[in-house]
């Protein structure tokens, strides 16, 4: 009787780890790409929130992203305009994952975790925010906050 209740109980928490291993649950704020041997295609995405099977890790592998925006934002840094004027700006933008496939084929290199291509996507993204934050050097200060109607630079 002894016997039999220990091969029960293993066998119960061996099947609870396999099924462990193979399902997945997509929320709805997520998206996921199955990847097979590290590879992914149209067929690989799945939009629908839910529980999903796939083969254990070696073979294939889930990667979740968040589909809702998301809030970056710099550090204030001084410029100088072109009249020689010392100001201190910052810049914040917001993005989303509308495209999962191609962001993992763009990030995927960055480590497979989702955390990962998200902090690799930022740092590409706070060069391009730097990269604009220096065009305040083009303008001058009454330029950019000028009190004329249609007379600002600093939407450009």
């Amino acid at each position: 009787m002894q016997a039999m209740i220990r091969i029960t109980v293993t066998a119960l928490i061996v099947l609870g780890v396999l099924v462990f291993m193979m399902t997945y649950t997509v929320r709805f704020t997520e998206t996921a790409v199955v990847t097979t041997f590290g590879r992914a295609d149209e067929r690989s995405l799945v939009r629908e929130p839910g529980m999903g099977f796939r083969l254990p890790y070696p073979f294939q592998a889930v990667t979740k992203y968040d589909t809702r925006a998301r809030f970056l934002e710099s550090r204030p840094e001084t410029q100088q305009t072109a009249d020689n004027r010392q100001v201190i700006i910052a810049a914040f933008l917001t993005y989303r994952v509308a495209d999962p496939l191609k962001f993992y084929q763009l990030f995927s290199r960055d480590g497979s975790r989702a955390a990962s291509h998200y902090r690799a996507a930022e740092e590409y993204l706070q060069g391009r925010i730097r990269s604009g934050l220096s065009l305040v050097s083009q303008y001058k200060l009454q330029d950019m906050f000028s009190a004329e109607k249609g007379g600002a630079g600093l939407a450009d």
